[in-house]
């Protein structure tokens, strides 16, 4: 099991409204329009996605649920842990390295890194 924390972690990978607005805007392929979360029609995903941003209270916000898919993209964008499941042996839990089961956290992301990927990622969708 994975998981990227959110202190410390996925919520040090922020982005703002207005960097949002100047690289999405107008951006993506013009498709027949779709009703937004808070009203409107939108063709292209990038103004959609600015849409979402004037709809929120904050000019800088954390990408959580992107920078959990960067994670499985490159786990190296973040320090990792992992903690193995222990094992009761001679009635003390011991913890086992050699165990099948573990959970890796997350942390620590290299907010450049992850960052860099999703606007050049985004970039792509103006075709």
């Amino acid at each position: 099991m994975w998981i990227c924390t959110v202190a410390g972690g996925t919520a040090e990978v922020r982005t703002t409204r207005s960097e949002i607005t100047k690289k999405l805007s107008g951006k993506g392929k013009q498709i027949t329009p779709i009703k937004g979360r808070h009203g409107g029609d939108f063709d292209r995903l990038g103004d959609y996605l600015v849409n979402l941003w004037e709809n929120v209270n904050e000019e800088t916000r954390s990408l959580y649920d992107m920078a959990n898919v960067a994670t499985v993209k490159n786990p190296q964008w973040a320090e990792d842990t992992v903690v193995y499941g222990p094992r009761l042996i001679n009635g003390e839990w011991v913890s086992d390295a050699t165990a099948k089961d573990s959970v890796r956290f997350f942390r620590n992301y290299s907010v450049n890194m992850v960052m860099e990927d999703f606007w050049k990622t985004m970039k792509r969708v103006e075709n």
